[in-house]
Parts: C-alpha cells; sequence; structure tokens
C-alpha cells in the first residue's frame, strides 16, 4: 500500500473513535453535553478533510484495489462523508442554541453523535457486514431522535411507521447479503463486484436479478419512496435540527447505497427499471402533493419525496454521477431548508403566491417559455460540448432540464407580471436561464471524471424498459408543468377541487396506514409506561 493508503485507512477510524467514546463523556451538564457533541462533529469533519486533502496533494484519489480492510476511503465514500460531516457539524453549532436550556438537549446530542457516527460509517463501508451494521445503528439512532419527546402522540406514531417500515427494508437488505455471500462466497464489495461480472459475462443472471430486486427494494424504504413515504411528513413533532440531519443524511443512505452498489445493480436491468418507475412515480407524486401543503415542514416532507424520487430515476436509468450530484446538492439545499425554516414562513407569506395577468394568458407564455428553455437548453449542449447521447439517460435528463427552465421562466414572467417584457428583465432571465443550464452539464461532467471507477456506467438502449420510465417522467413532469400554470382554474372546477382535496391529504393513504398501525401498536400504551 501507499502511503496514501495507509492514510486513507486510518483517517476513517477518526470519526467513528469519537462517535463511539462521546456517549461516555455525557455524564456531565447538558450544555457541555451539546458542545462534546459540537467538538466531535467537528473533529469528523477536520479528519475526513485532511484524508481527501492529502489524496489530493499526492495525486491519489482512491484506495488501492488490493486493500481488504472494511473501512477505506475512495471519491465516492469521500464526497457523501464530506457531506454529511459538514452538515452534521453545521447542525450541531445550530442545535446548541436552538435546544438550549431544553430537558432533552443531552439526549439529543448524545443520539445525535451516535447516529452522525453511524450516518459516516456508511459512505467508508466496503464490507457488507460493516455497512449492515452501520445502516441499522443509523436507524436506531433516528428512532430515539424521533422520539425525543416521548409524551407526544404524533410523534411516536411518526416514529414507530418509520420502525416498522425500516425493519422491512432491514430485511430485504439482510436477505440481499446473505444471497450475495452464498453466491459469491464474499461480503468484501470489491470481490463482490469482481465475481458477480464474471457471473453476468457467463450469462448466470437469475441470482442477480433477485439480489438486485432486494437491494432496491431495501434502498426505497430508506429513502421515503411510495408507497413506504407516509412517515415522513408526518414527523413534525421532532425538533428542527433532527428534521435537517434526517433529511440530508439518512434519508439520502438510500440513494447512496444504490450508487455504491452500482456496478451491481448495472448487471441487473429488471432491478433498475424497478427503481426507475419508482422514482418516476415518487417524484411525480410528491411534487403534486407538495403544491397542496400549506405547513412549511411538510412542504419540505413531500418535496424531499419528490426529489428523492428523481434521484432514484436518475439511478435507474444508470445516471450515476448525476444522481450523486442530485443527491449532494439535495441535502445541504434540504439542510438549509429546515434550519432557516422560520424565515420560509415569512418568504411564502409576502409574495411567493402568483396569478396570471390579463396582457400575459399563460397558455401563451407556456408555449413562449417551453421554445425558450429547449433553445437554452440546446445552447448550453453545445456550449459545453457535452454528448448526452452516449450517457445514461442523457436524452432524458436534457428534457427535464429544459422543463425545469420553462417552470422557472413561466414563474418569474408571473411575478413579474408587465415588468417582465422590459429588455432588462427578460435578459435577465435569459442569462440565468442559460447559466443553470451551462452549470448543470458542467457539474455533472465534473462529478462523473471525479467519481471514476466507483460507479458503473451502463450504456441504455431508447427501446429499453428503463429508458421507457424516462419518458413516462417527462410526460409527467409536462403534466406537473401545466398543472402549476393552470392551478387557478384546475382548482376552480369540480374535478380539480375533488383532486386536491386528495392532494392535501396524500390520497389519505397515511391515514390509512395509522389506523392500521394503532391497532396493532397503540400509542396510548407506550405513554402509560414511559410515565411508570
Amino acid at each position: 500500500m501507499s502511503g496514501f493508503d495507509l492514510f486513507a485507512v486510518i483517517a476513517p477510524l477518526f470519526p467513528l473513535i469519537l462517535g463511539a467514546a462521546l456517549p461516555f463523556l455525557f455524564r456531565t451538564s447538558p450544555a457541555r453535553s451539546a458542545q462534546l457533541a459540537y467538538i466531535g462533529a467537528l473533529a469528523a469533519l477536520a479528519s475526513i478533510g485532511i484524508a481527501i486533502a492529502g489524496g489530493l496533494l499526492l495525486g491519489s484519489s482512491e484506495i488501492s484495489s488490493a486493500s481488504r480492510f472494511p473501512l477505506r476511503l475512495d471519491a465516492l465514500g469521500a464526497m457523501m462523508a464530506a457531506t454529511v460531516a459538514l452538515i452534521g457539524f453545521v447542525v450541531a453549532r445550530f442545535a446548541r442554541r436552538y435546544l438550549d436550556r431544553d430537558s432533552a438537549q443531552q439526549r439529543f446530542s448524545l443520539w445525535f453523535s451516535y447516529t452522525l457516527a453511524a450516518i459516516l460509517t456508511i459512505p467508508l463501508a466496503h464490507h457488507l457486514i460493516v455497512l449492515m451494521a452501520a445502516w441499522l445503528m443509523s436507524s436506531h439512532g433516528l428512532h430515539h431522535l424521533l422520539t425525543l419527546y416521548p409524551e407526544r402522540p404524533a410523534a411516536l406514531l411518526a416514529a414507530r411507521k418509520k420502525f416498522v417500515i425500516s425493519r422491512l427494508g432491514d430485511l430485504l437488505l439482510i436477505m440481499a447479503f446473505a444471497l450475495i455471500n452464498v453466491q459469491w462466497g464474499s461480503l468484501d464489495l470489491a470481490v463482490v463486484f469482481n465475481r458477480a461480472a464474471v457471473d453476468a459475462a457467463s450469462g448466470e443472471t437469475g441470482s442477480l436479478i433477485l439480489i438486485g430486486l432486494l437491494i432496491v427494494l431495501g434502498a426505497i424504504t430508506k429513502s421515503a419512496q411510495v408507497p413506504f413515504h407516509t412517515w415522513l411528513p408526518e414527523t413534525m413533532e421532532t425538533p428542527t435540527p433532527v428534521s435537517a440531519l434526517m433529511h440530508a443524511g439518512i434519508v439520502n443512505a438510500g440513494g447512496f447505497l444504490v450508487i455504491r452498489l452500482s456496478p451491481l445493480l448495472a448487471l441487473a436491468p429488471e432491478a433498475l427499471g424497478l427503481l426507475a418507475y419508482v422514482g418516476a412515480f415518487s417524484a411525480m407524486t410528491g411534487g403534486l402533493v407538495m403544491l397542496t401543503q400549506n405547513d412549511v415542514k411538510r412542504k419540505l416532507a413531500y418535496s424531499t419525496i419528490s426529489q428523492m424520487g428523481f434521484m432514484m430515476l436518475q439511478c435507474g436509468l444508470g445516471a450515476f454521477s448525476a444522481a450523486m450530484l442530485h443527491l449532494v446538492g439535495h441535502a445541504f439545499y434540504k439542510a438549509h431548508g429546515f434550519l432557516s425554516a422560520g424565515s420560509w414562513v415569512d418568504t411564502t407569506a409576502t409574495g411567493l403566491a402568483v396569478s396570471p395577468t390579463k396582457d400575459a394568458s399563460p397558455a401563451w407564455l407556456l408555449g413562449v417559455a417551453s421554445l425558450v428553455g429547449l433553445a437554452l437548453t440546446g445552447l448550453a449542449i453545445a456550449i459545453t460540448g457535452a454528448d448526452l447521447e452516449h450517457k445514461p439517460g442523457g436524452l432524458v435528463l436534457a428534457c427535464v432540464l429544459a422543463l425545469a427552465i420553462t417552470q422557472g421562466l413561466v414563474i418569474w414572467s408571473l411575478v413579474l407580471g408587465r415588468r417582465f417584457w422590459v429588455p432588462k428583465n427578460a435578459a435577465i432571465a435569459l442569462g440565468a436561464g442559460l447559466a443553470v443550464s451551462v452549470f448543470y452539464l458542467i457539474a455533472v461532467g465534473f462529478f462523473d471524471r471525479l467519481l471514476g471507477e466507483t460507479i458503473s456506467r451502463p450504456l441504455l438502449r431508447i427501446a429499453d424498459p428503463t429508458s421507457l420510465a424516462g419518458f413516462i417522467l417527462v410526460a409527467m413532469f409536462i403534466f406537473a408543468v401545466l398543472v402549476q400554470t393552470f392551478r387557478p382554474a384546475i382548482a376552480a372546477s369540480r374535478i380539480g377541487s375533488k383532486a386536491y382535496v386528495l392532494l392535501r391529504n396524500g390520497f389519505y393513504l397515511g391515514e390509512m396506514q395509522n389506523r392500521w398501525l394503532k391497532r396493532i401498536w397503540p400509542v396510548e400504551r407506550t405513554k402509560q409506561n414511559a410515565a411508570r
């Protein structure tokens, strides 16, 4: 092993040692415990940052393939670990003030450090036993964070629903990893990937399909995909720092698992097809329900469901580098969204609601914006030289990018009204749309090169079922753009008003699951036990 390889093996141990040692130090005041949690998060961030800096200085980006140490630092793991560590540090700093003098501050500090250590282990694990242990620990820690106030029935109900869904996902993953061990005689990722590729080349794909399906189903339970999503919008009773950590680290773990195991999943197109369809449906459902919510945190939760769905679709299309870019961006965006939820209330109340003007008909405006969006996307592709034709899901993602620019232009024009057609305002809108497109394509290319051999890049044909899911999503996005643009007219119709009620209540799926859960696990029983 080279010097950096040895350093990269040792460096990931520091945040884990700190996370394991911190609970023994919490026999102190709540304020001191919060300070220790903050120091632990800072130490984790510093150790990973030093490891990444050392790799860049020494010209190495990943661990030697000859190493079999269960905790290793490669480009993909470093990217995810740095994201989690930085967000964990910010959340720990925020929580010191947010929970100051709160009766639950000390318990929060303990379980926060425990959960952060578990989440940091997931991207560093290159052995499936270690990965599974970290996966279980993160769920265990999150359950205690969700039940930080056990006297609140709504918090208990959401935590129990998450507990049941997580155990289902855990069982599926354990079954998948057990089959991997039986099939290839190892749980080390490097060995598994190599032996799976040999089996796929020889035409032995039966076990690959089953293992891939089990992994995909386990991942979507972790990332709150439909129909396993209902617990996420119901976690409003948990403190804001928990919501930020949960949406930025734990919910993203399902997507990261798929990206980490992409060399294996790419050999099972049926599994990727299922992932693409589930992701497309979740992105559509979460986005539409989000439009009907007036509670800021519930709106953010449904936004997470939609964003995770889109990321899963990207994985299903084989665009794992684009999915990783989405995962990192979403983590920071959603952590900021929850930590600044109070200011979101003021922003929403001061004028984000827009309505069509008499001079700019939405139908006419939508047509013009669509043409402009397509033109800007094409220009961005020409400027960056992106070869989307030969990229996994490239054409589908380009269509979605064009639709996103279209929607942005429509909203911006409705906000400005007649002032949109002022040359200066129109130039700003066009420049911003082009800049976003160029930046996105450059960022995807950068992530693709940076991740190197740590991800798979399957080539999908237009006729593949997985690609069909992408075009179905494009149709869904077009439908969503139409719904949002013509929302006032749709809401005024009889069918639209009934659909609004269904969307507002999440199609009542959460209520049906709550009734079933209350029958087998009554909330009152735990309240009585807590009182004793």
